[in-house]
């Protein structure tokens, strides 16, 4: 099985426009392709809530490898449904999801990953990289971006390391009228391009 903790550590007084009341947030990935008890439709949700932290409840679909031919050859990506494909252009891709949270005004954010069991996938895979945005001249003065496959990045892949390092990270959004957001993007895999190993 596999699971992850996320916390959010919010010092200061509590997430606004919600029920929560905890000054800690934190989210736990339950075991890929494992589906909820609830059958909630949305991958994250509220597991608990408490007076010093609020859980926040990750649960990954089942995925799928899919091979394709990229620049470089053969080489795979990883599809989940409902997990948008992310990563710089040239580095491994991989899928992605973002919860966005409302948060106090003033309050310093912080995330820390904890691992508490992880697997590895099967096998040695050699992931693609992710494509880049290249623009295109439409009519009169509209233009647009399509996404262009490109070649590995040498630098990217000689790394011999966990490819997200962190896999959450924390984002300001800024305000809407005001409300002080934020997001935080998990990466329910990560990649050792060196090694091929997915965990």
């Amino acid at each position: 099985m596999f699971f992850l903790a996320f916390l959010l550590a919010l010092p200061q007084g509590v997430l606004a426009a919600s029920p929560w009341d905890g000054q800690e947030i934190r989210a736990v990935q339950r075991e890929r392709g494992a589906p909820s008890p609830q059958e909630e439709t949305e991958p994250v949700r509220v597991a608990a809530a408490g007076q010093e932290e609020t859980v926040l409840e990750l649960t990954t679909p089942a995925y799928r490898l899919e091979t394709v031919q990229g620049v470089d050859g053969p080489c795979e990506r990883i599809l989940v449904e409902g997990f948008p494909q992310d990563g710089t252009p040239g580095a491994p891709q991989l899928p992605v999801k973002t919860a966005v949270l409302g948060l106090p005004p003033g309050a310093p954010v912080t995330v820390r990953t904890i691992p508490l069991e992880t697997e590895a996938l099967p096998g040695v895979h050699r992931l693609c990289p992710a494509p880049a945005p290249t623009r295109v001249e439409g009519e009169g003065d509209v233009a647009g971006y399509v996404e262009q496959d490109v070649a590995m990045d040498p630098t990217a892949y000689a790394q011999d390391r966990l490819y997200p390092e962190q896999a959450a990270v924390y984002a300001e959004l800024g305000y809407m009228r005001s409300q002080r957001l934020g997001k935080v993007q998990f990466a329910p895999f990560q990649y050792n391009p060196v090694t091929g190993q997915i965990l």
